[in-house]
């Protein structure tokens, strides 16, 4: 089976700073990866790397079986949380359109489909500056969606909004998944441990088990100190069974 990502060797590396060493990763189709680190991890980068926006210093990136400088829209991006200017006169409509900017027709039907996936196609016409966070948010998927990529990659996407807001864009993720594999990085372990389906740690190297699981080694090791996690409700292990 083609996997839907496969990074070998990979590193970045700004001037004289190295910022990704030896990132390997592969992820089947349809996969649902958490990446979590402390600031300056590297998490951004990484992200920015998958989608040709920055390009390694040494290894390759490899999306469905080809390098994916040759393999041009089948990545997505939802960058950080942007703010809009409220008097700014732009529609969701517009917002979203800006994701087919690359091509030379754009079909009506595309951009109402991407708005009919994140729920916003009754306000398709309201200017995004009049809009809450958590809808912001999704006409940023949806600018992200319009280009129908095989794979979304989505930084802190839930870092502006209330907890109830970021679970609804976390549901709307889980739906997504049924057909997209999905990326996302952030720094709240225990919200994103509830959705994803495998978790790595990312801070310069990359950490990855190929689980759902959180050791308190991977922890210490990223984030390069002891780390006490502490997790209420949740319905599934994060941490290995310890004796007390």
């Amino acid at each position: 089976m083609t996997k839907a990502i496969q990074i070998e060797g990979l590193c970045v590396q700004y001037d004289d700073l190295t910022v990704l060493e030896d990132i390997n990763l592969q992820l089947d189709e349809k996969e649902f990866l958490g990446i979590i680190g402390p600031n300056g991890s590297g998490k951004t980068t990484l992200l920015k790397t998958l989608t040709g926006i920055i390009k390694p210093s040494k290894g390759n990136i490899k999306v469905f079986g080809k390098l994916i400088d040759s393999n041009p829209g089948m990545v997505g991006y939802v960058p950080q949380y942007s703010s809009f200017e409220e008097s700014f006169p732009i529609s969701v409509y517009d917002v979203v359109k800006m994701g087919l900017i690359n091509k030379k027709r754009v079909d009506k039907s595309i951009i109402e489909d991407a708005l009919k996936h994140v729920e916003l196609l009754d306000i398709k016409h309201k200017l995004v500056g009049e809009l809450s966070g958590g809808q912001k948010q999704r006409v940023l998927i949806a600018r992200a969606l319009v280009s129908d990529p095989k794979i979304l990659l989505l930084d802190e996407p839930t870092s502006s909004i209330d907890p109830k807001t970021g679970k609804s864009v976390y549901s709307l993720l889980n739906k997504l998944n049924e057909t997209t594999t999905i990326i996302l990085v952030s720094h709240d372990i225990g919200a994103i441990s509830s959705y994803v389906k495998k978790i790595a740690c990312l801070n310069k190297t990359l950490i990855f088990h190929d689980s759902k699981e959180i050791t308190a080694e991977m922890l210490e090791e990223t984030y390069e100190c002891p780390v006490d996690l502490i997790a209420h409700g949740l319905p599934h292990r994060i941490l290995n069974e310890h004796k007390h």
